[in-house]
């Protein structure tokens, strides 16, 4: 039984694909404890369902100087020497931070989240399966759990959760569309909308959500700037949640709550959302999925664009036959 760190950097989203991964890591015999050192806005959530046993913020002071040859202060070293074993998730081994590493830690092994040549199948599934040339047994992963939440108030109405950004401008359909669609659902009067947008997003949506939703009538709520402990059980209680290739959805699909994401330039056979009820809309046109080069030089956007009103509505009433 041992004590092993685990090292994640990613954002929301990246983190979320990497949970299967965590989930081999913790139920496996040979790991006793399990210290995350990673983005803390969602550690209680992974410590309530037994995917860490403690999470350190990677953005520690404590942590800054292992990035910088024979610079380990002498607490990171103290902290480093507690751990018989590490997984470092990183695109690419950082030489400096590999070898502050490998001093202080016996085991030390390097799950890479960046894409190796001519790879076709899911990034999560990607990371268990290195993890199975290790010898650790890969494990399905049960939704995650979440306490519920007496912040919100929906009049009893189902919800419908719409988050209509994402950590890239260029994977956003437009807002216009996600307005409109909240207006068609709202038709029959059956539901309660909370509209989510984060700090990264432009202000003008914040006004122009806000200024759509009093001017329609709709029963809906503007969540703005929310921790990420605080919107998880409002998407947990959700009837359907409606997003973009972004960490909201793919927390959303982890909770178990039917998702629909729309995809433009990212592969969702590689970065969709994993889950049993998730469902992909995209255009499909000849050009989308793209490399990220050709991403950031794209002025039209044309596989955002070519997603229409009536295709997202579509997949969503699909999601309420079952519901």
């Amino acid at each position: 039984m041992t004590s092993t760190l685990v090292w994640h950097q990613g954002a929301l989203g990246d983190l979320i694909l990497s949970l299967p991964t965590l989930h081999c890591l913790k139920v496996d015999k040979r790991v006793s404890r399990l210290h995350l050192i990673s983005r803390t806005d969602i550690c209680d959530i992974l410590i309530e369902n037994s995917l860490a046993d403690e999470v350190s913020s990677a953005e520690n002071g404590l942590f800054a100087d292992i990035f910088v040859a024979n610079k380990a202060s002498q607490k990171a070293s103290e902290f480093l020497r507690k751990f018989s074993s590490a997984f470092i998730f990183m695109k690419r081994p950082d030489d400096v931070f590999a070898e502050n590493l490998m001093k202080h830690i016996p085991e030390c092994f390097f799950i890479s989240t960046g894409l190796p040549e001519g790879f076709v199948d899911h990034m999560s599934v990607y990371q268990v399966e290195q993890l199975k040339q290790l010898g650790i047994a890969g494990r399905e992963i049960p939704p995650l759990k979440v306490k519920q939440s007496l912040l919100f108030d929906h009049c009893g109405k189902d919800v419908i959760t719409i988050h209509p950004g994402s950590g890239g401008q260029k994977k956003c359909w437009p807002l216009d569309r996600f307005l409109k669609l909240m207006e068609l659902l709202d038709r029959e009067k059956r539901f309660y909308f909370y509209f989510i947008l984060g700090p990264a997003e432009d202000p003008d949506l914040h006004r122009i959500s806000e200024k759509f939703v009093s001017a329609n009538g709709i029963d809906a709520s503007l969540i703005t700037d929310r921790p990420v402990s605080h919107i998880a059980p409002l998407l947990k209680s959700a009837t359907v949640h409606i997003g973009n290739d972004s960490g909201i959805t793919h927390l959303a699909s982890a909770l178990g709550t039917p998702t629909i994401a729309v995809f433009g330039p990212t592969d969702p056979k590689i970065w969709g959302p994993y889950g049993r009820r998730v469902s992909i809309v995209r255009a499909g046109i000849p050009c989308s999925p793209c490399a990220e080069k050709d991403r950031r030089q794209c002025l039209q956007l044309s596989c955002l664009d070519e997603v229409k009103v009536n295709d997202v509505l579509l997949a969503v009433e699909d999601i309420l036959k079952f519901s």
